[in-house]
């Protein structure tokens, strides 16, 4: 993040060296020769048609409640200089979808170009506020060091930028006032892990609320019907916007200003009218005639980021972004208060094989076999394949996934007939057991190109969602995701192609599942994990924004965390870039922990001391977190301790009944067994549990006999044994339900 500085005035100094400045030549695809900058270290302007200038991102961290934000700027040590050609003007960004696209040459501005003042207007730009959280208030700022006067065909460079930034805080009792009114009883539980979805699938995600409540989270569900008949929710007060999705948004702002909420899973999309959506608009600029349908960009930056107004000038487009550069100008608040995942599931048997991979993936990859989670397979063709993108990929990733795979066109990129790979070539490979995969071609619902002639041009080799002939896609066989063999070899993936994931129902591609949901959601196949687009991604603004994502990754693993990080840190000046952090969603769990290294284990065991259990592990590992979990009463509770598991043991006070569950950064999570002792069970509470034994006198502490109450309704999915001893009582009424699990753990 940015500099952290807590005053009323920050005032910031930014060099730029003349000597490290690179001033050369280049013709453009309309035959005329233009002058070029690079300067080491950063971006250039990519808005299409505009001088294409060095530009810098910087942040300033600013205290939460900071307000009444505005910038001014000198310059410092300009020195002036004459050019021999026009400045080269940016291009626009390369769509990686399969539907058509001609790349044409993008002309200078006239505008710009033709115009007696200079560009950039000011050298210094907000180009957001971000408010994640409690903590800071980021202010993100674009800091040119050339200022380009087109008439003259002459620049300034500028040695020294100064920038000072100015807010004001509220007072003591503006700011009391102002968390009593965010704070309320509304009439709706609020959760840590809050999955949000319809009645009818409510029960189907009783696994998944239950191995989050043993990571120690609260964790529940909140069905859509009780959020929009609510009284106390109206709509989204922020943007003036009542229906459904705005419904869910402000019961969401109340779930978090309560300081409880942290992730939200939504099960279902618009398919089925399970849950609302909520559109963005992608490009930057306002259209006069509607949206096209693929700048009409499914997100749920709306549901995680909880501050900015999406409808600033009151019209029918949602989420835009106003023309840049533009000084001072309106500030998209891009950090995000909620980690936010989406699975696209419309039945209870779709949930069941999403929970199944979820539990594979983090208890027990590879069913023991964890060599495989060090490997990465890429895929690219086209503009990515010409720039390397997924070499670049792998590159930074290979401390984490140091063996790998790159299938590319061949025998080059644009290649007309290219010989290798089809698609059947990629799914062959990937059935060789691999923990992460990154797919660089170009998308569309059901399909991912992996070959095709020129760009993007028919005959098109694709690996696709499921088996079938796909609309504008060569048919193969053995070339779809439903072909994996992987059952225990659960993976992760990230996408940068085009559409592969919408939440709704897009032009024709509605007889098939699109790769999000098959990967997911098919059964025995693919995995718990994947980023990728509900709209348009572009080369190579999607590709910069992953990695960012990876650059998170590296020291933190976890894939909401991760993928907000990317949003704010993320920046390129260009109009794609707005679809980009619009469209790229999380399908799947946003508190899934990726692996980085090969799973380490506890060897953890409890004794007990009276009733109270005392934890100790024999591992090198100096974190790890401790869920505890209380199934005895009707109203159950989780809780999590963060201790040190190589140097100091663990202990609970009165908590001998408790099911207790290790997890940790690369380490494998360890169920400790069950002792239940001198209690009454009551309520009904689903575990996944490993031993668990009942009865008078099964441990230290007091005894006593274990009572199933009338009410008790208990389900054990268990991999090990379920012990009745003595001094187990059965009240007519009670239930007890044991179910084998499939998973090994």
């Amino acid at each position: 993040m940015g500099q952290n500085v807590w005053g009323e005035k920050v005032t910031q100094r930014v060099h730029f060296s003349f000597s490290e400045l690179k001033v050369g030549t280049r013709t453009g695809d309309d035959g005329v020769v233009y002058s070029t900058f690079s300067y080491p270290g950063i971006e250039e302007e990519s808005s299409s048609g505009y001088p294409a200038l060095p530009v810098k991102f910087v942040r300033v961290d600013l205290p939460h409640d900071a307000q009444n934000i505005t910038l001014s700027q000198k310059q410092l040590a300009v020195t002036s200089h004459v050019l021999d050609q026009k400045v080269y003007p940016a291009q626009r960004e390369v769509p990686m979808s399969l539907e058509k696209f001609e790349k044409t040459f993008c002309p200078c501005l006239s505008d710009v170009y033709e115009s007696n003042n200079q560009f950039p207007s000011e050298q210094v730009n907000i180009t957001d506020i971000s408010c994640a959280g409690q903590g800071y208030r980021s202010v993100g700022l674009v800091i040119y060091p050339i200022v380009y006067h087109p008439t003259e065909n002459k620049y300034d460079f500028c040695e020294d930028v100064e920038f000072t930034i100015t807010y004001s805080l509220p007072s003591l009792k503006a700011r009391a006032a102002s968390r009593a009114n965010r704070t309320r009883d509304i009439g709706l539980p609020f959760y840590e892990y809050c999955i949000i979805t319809n009645r009818e699938l409510k029960d189907a995600f009783t696994r998944l609320v239950a191995w989050k409540s043993e990571k120690g989270m609260s964790a529940g569900v909140v069905c859509k019907e009780d959020i929009l008949n609510n009284a106390n929710i109206v709509g989204d007060t922020v943007s003036a916007i009542y229906d459904d999705a705005g419904k869910i948004r402000q019961y969401l702002q109340y779930a978090y200003a309560s300081g409880i909420t942290k992730y939200v899973l939504f099960g279902g999309g618009d398919v089925g009218s399970i849950l609302p959506i909520r559109y963005g608009t992608g490009t930057q600029y306002a259209h006069d005639n509607g949206v096209p349908e693929k700048d009409h960009i499914p997100s749920d930056l709306y549901f995680s980021e909880l501050n900015t107004n999406w409808n600033v000038d009151g019209d029918y487009k949602y989420g835009e972004r106003s023309p840049f550069p533009k000084p001072n100008g309106w500030a998209w608040d891009l950090g995000a208060e909620l980690c936010v995942g989406r699975i696209l599931c419309t039945n209870a048997e779709e949930i069941q094989n999403y929970t199944d991979k979820l539990l594979r993936y983090e208890l027990n990859p590879g069913n023991g076999d964890y060599s495989y989670l060090k490997k990465a397979l890429y895929t690219q063709v086209d503009y990515m394949q010409e720039t390397n993108e997924q070499g670049e990929i792998a590159a930074q990733l290979h401390d984490i996934f140091p063996i790998d795979t790159i299938f590319s066109e061949s025998p080059s990129p644009y290649a007309d007939e290219p010989t290798a790979p089809y698609g059947n070539d990629v799914i062959a490979e990937m059935n060789n057991r691999y923990g992460f995969v990154s797919w660089g071609g170009h998308g569309h619902p059901n399909g991912i190109s992996v070959k095709s002639n020129g760009h993007a041009h028919s005959p098109v080799y694709a690996i696709t969602s499921v088996p079938g002939k796909m609309p504008g896609l060569e048919y193969e066989t053995a070339n779809s995701l439903a072909d994996l063999t992987n059952k225990d070899y659960p993976m992760v993936a990230y996408s940068i192609s085009c559409i592969i994931t919408p939440f709704d129902l897009y032009k024709e591609y509605t007889e098939f599942p699109n790769m999000g949901q098959s990967f997911t959601l098919g059964k025995d196949y693919g995995g718990p994990l994947l980023v990728g687009n509900t709209r348009e991604g572009f080369s190579p603004s999607s590709h910069l924004q992953q990695m960012v994502f990876n650059e998170y990754l590296m020291n933190n693993p976890m894939v909401g965390p991760a993928l907000n990080y990317a949003k704010v840190n993320f920046f390129r000046n260009s109009s794609g870039m707005q679809g980009v952090r619009l469209g790229t969603n999380i399908i799947g769990c946003p508190n899934i922990r990726i692996w980085t290294d090969i799973p380490s284990p506890f060897n953890a065991t409890v004794t007990y001391q009276s009733n109270h259990p005392i934890l100790s592990c024999n591992t090198s590992r100096t974190s790890a977190e401790a869920g505890a979990r209380d199934i005895t009463q009707v109203n159950e509770t989780s809780t999590t301790a963060v201790f040190d598991p190589s140097t100091q043991p663990l202990a609970w006070e009165n908590g001998g009944n408790l099911l207790i569950t290790l997890t940790g950064k690369n380490c494998l999570p360890q169920i400790l067994p069950l002792k239940l002792q001198d209690v009454t069970l009551q309520g009904t509470h689903y575990a996944i549990v490993k031993d668990v034994t009942c009865g008078k006198n099964v441990r230290n502490g007091s005894q006593g006999d274990v009572v199933f109450d009338e009410n008790a309704d208990y389900t054990f999915e268990t991999k090990g044994t379920i012990r009745l001893d003595k001094g187990v009582k059965v009240n007519l009424g009670a239930k007890l339900k044991v179910i084998p699990s499939e998973i090994n753990y």
